[in-house]
C-alpha cells in the first residue's frame, strides 16, 4: 500500500497534477472515519494546529487523532492521497504515524504567481509580500526533501503536465505498488490537454509582460536562488536557471505592468461590448420576425370578422322574412276564427257545423305552419349567439343537487355521535373508545374530498340537512370532534358528553 501526499505552492498547478494521477491508477480517498472530514479539510485544520508557536502536547494529541481518523476510513484502499498547499505544514507528522506515506513535492516557475495576481492596482508593497512568502514556502519545502528524499519527489508541475510519463518513473522509484496507466490507456476528460505543445500558456500569451515578470523576479535574488536550487534537485523538468542581471528599476518595472493590465482590461471590456451589441441585432431582429407575424395574424382576424359579418346580415334577414310569415300566419288564424264565429251566430244548422269543422282544421293547419316557422326563427336566433356568449348562457342554467341529508349523515360528527347513541349497554359503554377509534379508521380510509362537492347550501334539501345537526347524534358527534383535539379537551370529554346528553332532553321536555 502507497499513501501518496502531494504539496505544492497555490499559484502551482498542483491540483492539475493531481487530477492526472487520479487518472492513471491513484484512488480518491473518502472522508474520515468519525468527524466526515474532508482530506482537504483535514490538511487545513492540521496547518491551524501545526501553525502555532511552542505547541502544546495537548495539540500534538488532536493533531494524532485527526491523522488516524482519516487512515481508518481508507484501510481498504490500496494506494490512495490527495493534494493540498497546506499539506507542508504537516508533511513531517504524516512520516512519523504512517511508514507508507510518500511525498510529492511540486513547484513551479515564480512567473505563474505574478500572472495570477487579481488585484485592480499591483504595488511594490503587494509584490514584496507574495515573493516573500512564495521564497518562504519553497525554503520549508526544500529544507524537507533533503531530509526525506528516501520518501518524497520534487517535480516541476508544468513539465510533469506536459510528459506524464516522466511522472510515473519518479513515482514508482518511491511508491513500488502504485503503477500508473500509460496515456493509451486514458480517456482524458479534458477536450485540451493541458501540456499539448499546440497548447498556449498565460506566458507565451504576451511577450512584454513575460519580459516584465523576468525583470521583477531578478529583483529578488532570494527567489531565483531557491529556484535554481529546486531545478537542480529534481530530473523532471524544463524551465531554465535564472541568472540574475542589472536592470531597470522596479517602480518603472510595476508602472509597465499596470499599463499592459489595463490594455487587457480594455481589450476585454471592447470584446465584450462587441457581444453585446450583436446580441442586441439578433434580439432587434427576433422582434421584426415577431412583429410580422402578428400583423399577419392581425390581418386574418379582420378577414375572420369580416366574414362573420356577412353571415349575421345573411341569418338577421332570414329571421325578418320568418317573423314576416310568422305575422302573416297569426292574421289569417285571427280571421279563420273571427268567420267560425260569425258563422256560429248567424246558422247554427249541420252545413254549419260541418264548415265549422273544416275551419277547424285549417286553423290547426295554420297553427302548424306558424310553429313550424316559430322554430326555425328560433334556429336562426341561436346561430346569432356567438361563441363567446354561449359558455355564458350555459352557465346560467345552474344544475340541481339532492341529496343533502345523507351527506350530513355521512360526515364524521354524525357517525362518531351515531355509535355513541346505540351504544346504551354497559359492555358497549365500555368498549365505546374503540368503537369511535375504528369508526374514525374507516371514515379517513373511505374519505370523500368536499372540495369536490358543491356548497351544501346550494342543494334543494339544504333545509333538511340543518334538521339533522340538531339531531342527538350530531351533535355528540361534534363534542367528540372538537374536545379530542387537545389533551384536556380529551380529559373532559366524558362530562361533555352526558352534559350535552342532559341539555337535549331538558330541550326536548320543554319543547
Amino acid at each position: 500500500m502507497s499513501i501518496i501526499i502531494q504539496a505544492g505552492h497555490k499559484s502551482s498547478k498542483s491540483k492539475q497534477l493531481m487530477e492526472k494521477l487520479y487518472e492513471r491508477g491513484l484512488s480518491r480517498p473518502a472522508n474520515s472515519y468519525t468527524h466526515k472530514m474532508t482530506p482537504q479539510q483535514v490538511s487545513e485544520t492540521l496547518y491551524k494546529v501545526l501553525a502555532r508557536e511552542n505547541m502544546p502536547s495537548a495539540n500534538e494529541k488532536i493533531t494524532d487523532k485527526i491523522m488516524i481518523d482519516l487512515l481508518l476510513a481508507n484501510l481498504d484502499l490500496e494506494n490512495w492521497g490527495w493534494e493540498s498547499d497546506k499539506n507542508l505544514t504537516s508533511l513531517e507528522y504524516w512520516g512519523q504515524i504512517e511508514s507508507d506515506v510518500r511525498f510529492i513535492l511540486v513547484f513551479d516557475h515564480p512567473k505563474n504567481l505574478l500572472n495570477n495576481l487579481k488585484s485592480k492596482k499591483i504595488t511594490v508593497e503587494l509584490i514584496n509580500q507574495v515573493m516573500s512568502e512564495w521564497v518562504s514556502y519553497h525554503q520549508t519545502m526544500l529544507d524537507f526533501f533533503e531530509k526525506n528524499q528516501d520518501t518524497s519527489i520534487l517535480i516541476e508541475c508544468n513539465c510533469a503536465l506536459k510528459n506524464i510519463n516522466s511522472l510515473g518513473v519518479e513515482v514508482r522509484s518511491i511508491a513500488k505498488t502504485l503503477q500508473l496507466k500509460s496515456s493509451w490507456q486514458v480517456i482524458s476528460r479534458d477536450t485540451k490537454s493541458i501540456g499539448s505543445s499546440n497548447a498556449k500558456s498565460p506566458l507565451q500569451i504576451n511577450v512584454v509582460k513575460d519580459n516584465v515578470f523576468a525583470e521583477i523576479i531578478n529583483k529578488y535574488p532570494e527567489a531565483i536562488k531557491i529556484f535554481n536550487t529546486l531545478l537542480d534537485k529534481t530530473s523532471v523538468k524544463d524551465s531554465d536557471l535564472i541568472y540574475k542581471t542589472k536592470r531597470t528599476s522596479l517602480d518603472s518595472l510595476v508602472e509597465s505592468l499596470n499599463y499592459l493590465e489595463f490594455e487587457e482590461d480594455k481589450k476585454c471590456y471592447l470584446s465584450n461590448v462587441e457581444t453585446t451589441l450583436e446580441q442586441k441585432e439578433l434580439e432587434a431582429q427576433r422582434l421584426n420576425r415577431e412583429l410580422q407575424e402578428s400583423k399577419s395574424s392581425l390581418a386574418n382576424i379582420a378577414i375572420n370578422l369580416e366574414q362573420k359579418n356577412l353571415e349575421a346580415q345573411r341569418l338577421n334577414g332570414e329571421l325578418q322574412e320568418s317573423n314576416s310569415k310568422r305575422k302573416f300566419l297569426e292574421n289569417e288564424i285571427k280571421k279563420v276564427n273571427n268567420r267560425i264565429e260569425d258563422k256560429a251566430r248567424s246558422n247554427p244548422s249541420v252545413n254549419s257545423n260541418i264548415e265549422n269543422s273544416l275551419l277547424m282544421v285549417q286553423i290547426q293547419q295554420l297553427q302548424e305552419e306558424l310553429e313550424r316557422y316559430y322554430i326555425e326563427s328560433q334556429k336562426f336566433k341561436n346561430n346569432e349567439v356567438s361563441k363567446n356568449e354561449r359558455p355564458i348562457k350555459d352557465l346560467e342554467k345552474k344544475p340541481t343537487y339532492y341529496g343533502a341529508v345523507e351527506r350530513i349523515k355521512q360526515d364524521l360528527p354524525y357517525r362518531l355521535g351515531e355509535k355513541i347513541v346505540n351504544a346504551k349497554q354497559p359492555k358497549n359503554i365500555v368498549s365505546l373508545p374503540f368503537v369511535l377509534t375504528k369508526e374514525y379508521s374507516n371514515f379517513q380510509k373511505n374519505k370523500v374530498s368536499v372540495k369536490s362537492l358543491p356548497p351544501i347550501e346550494l342543494y334543494t334539501d339544504a333545509h333538511e340537512a340543518e334538521k339533522i345537526k340538531k339531531q342527538l347524534s350530531y351533535r355528540l358527534g361534534t363534542v367528540v370532534t372538537t374536545e379530542v383535539k387537545s389533551y384536556k379537551g380529551l380529559v373532559s370529554l366524558p362530562y361533555k358528553i352526558v352534559k350535552e346528553i342532559v341539555n337535549f332532553k331538558l330541550k326536548a321536555k320543554v319543547k
